[in-house]
């Protein structure tokens, strides 16, 4: 009998999950997080609830965002928001410096000391980064390091799976 209240519990929240995807414009990305690179924020294999881009006004930095590169559009990728456009983002040593500023970043999971070079993000882009600074295949490697605004897909809200976790 408890089997089934718990069973029923599930399907109720699933429903009601759904349901406010459905009203409020939200849609639930399959993500499967191939890798480590944004541990510890986000485990492996975890599921999320992800507002549309159509019903972002902008971006912020620390905003968690599924999005995919231009020479690979079927594949989503899952980064924090680091570099805005027109910002110059510059990583030294580990620790990363906006406009100048050092970013204080409480969610890393691992950095690279010994990795430093200066970007300079275009208009209508973006620079994204792991958590897992010490394992993210991320802007610091690609050949073409921003991504534009029209291949964001959405952002993260809402963990739910393996565990509900909301993100600001």
């Amino acid at each position: 009998m408890k089997v089934l209240k718990n069973l029923g519990k599930v399907i109720a929240f699933g429903i009601v999950v759904a349901f406010l995807s459905v009203w409020m414009g939200l849609t639930g990305f399959i993500t499967n997080v191939p890798t480590g690179s944004m541990l510890p924020t986000l485990q492996l294999d975890s599921k999320f609830l992800v507002v549309k881009d159509s019903l972002i006004k902008e971006y912020h930095r620390g905003d968690i965002v599924v999005f995919c590169k231009e020479d690979d559009p079927d594949t989503f990728l899952v980064k924090r928001v680091i570099g805005l456009p027109g910002e110059i983002i510059d990583i030294r040593e580990g620790a990363v410096y906006v406009n100048g500023d050092p970013l204080v970043e409480d969610y890393i999971g691992s950095t690279d000391l010994s990795y430093s070079n200066t970007f300079f993000v275009p208009e209508d882009s973006y620079l994204f980064l792991g958590d897992n600074r010490a394992e993210s295949l991320d802007a610091r490697y690609w050949e073409q390091p921003f991504v534009h605004k029209d291949f964001l897909k959405g952002r993260i809200v809402l963990e739910v799976y393996p565990k509900l976790k909301f993100f600001g």
